[in-house]
């Protein structure tokens, strides 16, 4: 439970600093009569949900392209339910194929390491 709290006020104080950082609220004292103060926050919550929606789209953008650069999740010329091309590709034998709902099957052999006696 403790662990749980550090943590929520971890969060609190990260998304604070980040969101007076980018200038999503204004804090302001402002001097009374008989020594009070009062404070005010202001909140832009157009600005809030535009670098939301930027960051989103920029994130999205920089996962896609790592996965392009990466080759990860890409066979080319297979399509879901088709099987990828027989023979090896890029040295190494294909045992995979696309299934109709998307997923891969693994269609090779599985080899079990024996242990060496010593």
């Amino acid at each position: 439970m403790r662990n749980l709290l550090a943590l929520l006020a971890a969060v609190v104080l990260v998304v604070a600093g980040l969101g007076w950082y980018l200038g999503w609220f204004h804090v302001r004292a402002t001097p009374t009569g008989d020594g009070h103060e009062q404070i005010s926050i202001d909140v832009d919550k157009k600005k809030i949900a535009a670098d939301v929606k930027k960051g989103v789209e920029q994130g999205t953008h920089q996962v896609e392209t790592f996965l392009k650069k990466e080759g990860v999740g890409t066979t080319p010329g297979v399509m879901p339910g088709q099987a990828p091309p027989p023979g090896p590709v890029g040295g190494i034998t294909n045992s995979f194929r696309y299934k109709t709902d998307g997923t891969l099957e693994y269609t090779g052999e599985v080899s079990v390491p024996v242990p060496l006696k010593h």
